[in-house]
């Protein structure tokens, strides 16, 4: 961990340069002036050579390492409503590493991963309008970054893992299986918590260096605690990569206790804060400027369960998964947040491994951002609502499509115009090499 630390800072920060310099001067393939049809060549392009590379690499791997890589092509069309109508195709592509240490350098239980994306930045949120978002791959802005670079390992016979390096929360926190299916951001990390701090919390698509400890105290009970820098990437420029570490920046610590069983029952609670001080949305100083405060937190409850499941897959079945989180009012846009959602595996005996799924999102605007932006001479909706229905349908081992529908009560952003209608079709691409 110490190598990892004193090698990891700088040559993350090169790596992430290069990436960065690489979507800026690559735009065939992740550029955002890249046209439909060209984007869609680039797509088929892709997806034979994801087709193609593991029966050429399968055997190049050695034991103990193991690689994925996944594109996304999402079609979504604006069809009524939001600030502007039309539709954009959005291009994603994720790769990761992962290399077992005890069967590579005999570095028993420890384990290093890495993780990066290419965006092409087309975005659909800017013509919805949603503060929870749309498309949950959505940048917003052409990249190619460095998403992830940790080095985990194992004490206490397994029972306490400590990670260190570049990390994304949403991976062990605030996540759960019932909310996997759907398209929407904030079916991922709850849109409190997603939208607070300054560049955000570190997640999709800009993260920070962290330390995160898990302790596993039973087949039931696991803790988490995860102490991160307080602003990932670099908020002048949300395309850039590099990695800054100051004590200006403060830290966000997270922590989640989770009940767990083996038939699905899951039960989290979640806790998070900020250690810097924010600029308070109502309150000034002597100079007029806004009151800087300590106390930027919130917390989340979340929970799953299934409702139906076969003898021989507990997993499979009707699913219902719900949230609740709250962020503090002085800080954040929205203080409340709710979601409910029941998906269903194996619905169409012909199709078993189709599911299909039904979401509905609720984020309640809090008291002082509306007094704020009245203030301010602009207008804030009190709440925004997003009822999503999806389909996901695999036509082979390594492709998929999914058709999504979304209604979006009162966007946020988009205050004088109506709710909008959006209509998806998201192809998944997945290659997997090595693991053996």
């Amino acid at each position: 961990m110490l190598w990892f630390s004193a090698m990891g800072t700088s040559s993350l920060t090169a790596w992430n340069s290069s990436l960065t310099r690489l979507a800026r001067r690559w735009p065939p393939y992740i550029g955002p002036a890249v046209t439909v049809r060209r984007q869609i060549s680039v797509a088929i392009g892709i997806a034979l050579g994801l087709m193609l590379t593991p029966a050429v690499a399968a055997d190049l791997l050695p034991a103990g390492l193991s690689a994925q890589g996944v594109y996304d092509g999402d079609w979504w069309d604006n069809a009524a409503g939001g600030i502007r109508r039309g539709a954009v195709y959005a291009a994603h592509l994720d790769t990761s590493l992962s290399i077992d240490a005890e069967r590579l350098f005999g570095l028993r239980t420890t384990r290093f991963y890495f993780r990066s994306f290419s965006d092409s930045g087309a975005s659909i949120g800017r013509r919805v309008g949603s503060a929870q978002g749309v498309n949950n791959w959505e940048s917003g802005y052409a990249a190619a970054k460095l998403l992830e670079a940790w080095v985990d390992h194992r004490f206490l016979d397994n029972r306490l893992s400590l990670r260190f390096g570049l990390y994304d929360t949403t991976t062990e926190f605030d996540k759960n299986k019932s909310q996997v299916l759907f398209a929407n951001s904030a079916q991922g990390m709850n849109a409190p918590l997603a939208l607070s701090g300054d560049n955000g919390p570190s997640t999709y698509p800009a993260t920070s260096l962290a330390l995160r400890a898990r302790y596993t105290f039973n087949d039931s009970w696991t803790a988490k605690l995860a102490i991160v820098d307080g602003v990932p990437g670099d908020r002048n420029d949300l395309a850039a990569s590099d990695i800054h570490v100051t004590s200006a920046d403060g830290a966000l610590i997270i922590s989640e206790l989770r009940y767990h069983r083996s038939d699905g029952r899951r039960f989290d609670v979640g806790y998070w804060r900020y250690t810097n001080a924010f600029p308070e949305l109502n309150r000034v100083d002597g100079t007029g400027a806004p009151q800087m405060t300590h106390g930027n937190q919130g917390f989340y409850l979340s929970g799953d369960t299934m409702l139906t499941s076969t003898a021989d897959d507990p997993f499979r079945g009707i699913s219902f998964g719900a949230r609740i989180a709250y962020a503090d009012v002085g800080f954040n846009q929205f203080n409340w947040f709710a979601s409910a959602s029941i998906t269903d595996l194996g619905f169409w005996s012909r199709r078993p491994d189709d599911k299909i799924g039904v979401g509905l999102l609720f984020a309640s605007t809090g008291a002082d951002y509306l007094h704020a932006q009245q203030t301010s001479g602009m207008v804030a909706r009190p709440n925004e609502w997003v009822m999503e229905v999806t389909w996901r349908a695999p036509l082979t081992d390594w492709i998929s499509l999914q058709p999504d529908v979304q209604y979006i009560f009162n966007p946020a952003h988009a205050s004088a115009h109506r709710s909008a209608l959006v209509l998806g079709l998201r192809m998944e691409i997945t290659a997997n090499f090595g693991g053996s």
